[in-house]
C-alpha cells in the first residue's frame, strides 16, 4: 500500500478547522462534494465552503477506521464527531473517495448524512 500520510494530514487540517490549509490539498480544477450538497470547484470554492461550514460548528474530529487504495482513488471510512453550537456533540459515520491528480485532489467526495449536525435539539 502506498503512503497515505497525506490523508491523515488533510483530516488533521480539517480538525483544526483550517479552511485555507484544507483548500491547499486541491488542484486548480479539483472538486469537492459534501453529503448531498452541490459540488464546489477549485481551492477558492473549497476554502469558501469550508470557512462557512466551520463557522457553523464549534469543533470537529475524525477517527479513521479504514483506508483502501484502488486504481480509482482512496477510500476512507471513519467516524466524525462534530461539536454543535448548542454544546452537544454528534458522531456520524462517513466514507470519502479521494482522487489525486498531479497537482492535488482532482475530486473529493464525502458520503455522509449531515442532517444531525444541524437538527433541532
Amino acid at each position: 500500500m502506498a503512503n497515505l500520510g497525506w490523508m491523515k494530514e488533510m483530516l488533521d487540517t480539517v480538525d483544526r478547522m483550517d479552511a485555507e490549509g484544507f483548500s491547499r490539498f486541491f488542484a486548480a480544477g479539483g472538486t469537492m462534494r459534501y453529503g448531498n450538497g452541490p459540488s464546489v470547484s477549485g481551492p477558492a470554492g473549497v476554502r469558501e465552503f469550508s470557512a462557512n461550514f466551520f463557522a457553523a460548528i464549534n469543533g470537529i474530529s475524525h477517527r479513521v477506521l479504514g483506508l483502501w487504495e484502488t486504481d480509482g482513488g482512496v477510500f476512507c471510512q471513519g467516524e466524525c464527531t462534530y461539536q454543535r453550537k448548542d454544546g452537544r456533540a454528534v458522531t456520524l459515520p462517513f466514507l470519502t473517495l479521494s482522487k489525486q491528480g498531479n497537482a492535488g485532489l482532482s475530486e473529493y467526495l464525502v458520503y455522509m448524512d449531515a442532517a444531525p449536525i444541524f437538527a433541532p435539539a
